[in-house]
Order: C-alpha cells, then sequence, then structure tokens
C-alpha cells in the first residue's frame, strides 16, 4: 500500500475537487470561449484583468459588482457548464479511485466552484454517483460561497450516515 493509500485509508472522508480530478469539464468546451461569452453578455466595457482573462470564474466574479447581470452570467455559465459536462473526458482513475473510496467505506465528498448541475450531471452520466456522498458546489453567482473560502465545504467535512445528498 503506498503512502498516500495509507493515508487516505486512516480518514472517514475525501473532499475531492471536480474539474481535474474527476474530469476535464473544459477539455472539449474551450474555458477562454466561455469566458468570452460571458464576457459579451456582461456587454459594457471590462477592466484590463477581466477582459483578458481566459477563466469564466473571474468574470462571474466580477459580474456580481454588476448587480442583476450577475444571475444572468451565472445562469449562463452553469448552461455552458452543463454542455461542457456532458462531453467532458474523465480524468484517468477517477472512476477507479472513487469506487476504492466507496468500497472502502470512505465518503467522497465532492467540493467545486463549477455549477451544482454540472457536478451531478457529470457524475450521473459517468456511472460515478454513486461512490459520492454529496456535492457542494455552486448555485449562485456569490464568490464568497466559493472556493476557497472554507465555508463552502465546511458542513460537508464531517461524514454522514444517510444517503447521499446533494449539499449546496
Amino acid at each position: 500500500m503506498t503512502i498516500a493509500a495509507q493515508i487516505i485509508a486512516q480518514k472517514p472522508a475525501v473532499l475531492l475537487d471536480f474539474d481535474g480530478p474527476v474530469c476535464s469539464v473544459f477539455g472539449t468546451l474551450p474555458d477562454y470561449r466561455v469566458a468570452d461569452e460571458l464576457k459579451a453578455r456582461i456587454g459594457q466595457r471590462l477592466p484590463r484583468e477581466v477582459a483578458t482573462s481566459r477563466d469564466p470564474f473571474t468574470v462571474l466574479s466580477y459580474s456580481v459588482g454588476l448587480g442583476p447581470i450577475a444571475a444572468d452570467v451565472e445562469s449562463r455559465l452553469r448552461e455552458l457548464e452543463l454542455e461542457a459536462v456532458a462531453c467532458a473526458p474523465g480524468t484517468p482513475g477517477a472512476g477507479d479511485f472513487l469506487a476504492y473510496l466507496s468500497q472502502a467505506g470512505i465518503s467522497t465528498v465532492i467540493v467545486s466552484n463549477n455549477s451544482h448541475a454540472a457536478v451531478e450531471a457529470y457524475l450521473h452520466r459517468a456511472g460515478l454517483n454513486r461512490h459520492v456522498l454529496a456535492i457542494s458546489a455552486r448555485r449562485d453567482a456569490d464568490p464568497s460561497r466559493m472556493k476557497p473560502n472554507p465555508r463552502c465545504f465546511a458542513k460537508r467535512s464531517r461524514p454522514s450516515t444517510g444517503p447521499p445528498t446533494t449539499a449546496s
């Protein structure tokens, strides 16, 4: 058993990021195209760091200061994430790792800045939902509820003995 496996085996739960460890969300729909579409949706001159960003979350975070447009930007980002995860490639070994954790009785909680809907859709499509106890992912445009803020997953860090949930 590797050192990593020994450490994991001693824990009751694992918090796992989604984009990267489980799949490549924007593996077929590039993140810069998503960011560009969100910038166009804002429809006004953007600060340089936002205008040149390839990161949809930078655009989303900026939109929060613009009032009601933030909900529209978040809604479109969620739609694009759903489109992206419909054909997103899985991370090699991720399914086996989640199955191992499940079989070992180690709860897995997916913690993501991606939308809850996208995470859930991918897990179902890939048949991995049965290995995940809960999902803690974005449900609105508020960046204070996203990683790295520990509040986004603090309640989920304690494993539950109940059925899988879809925590926000």
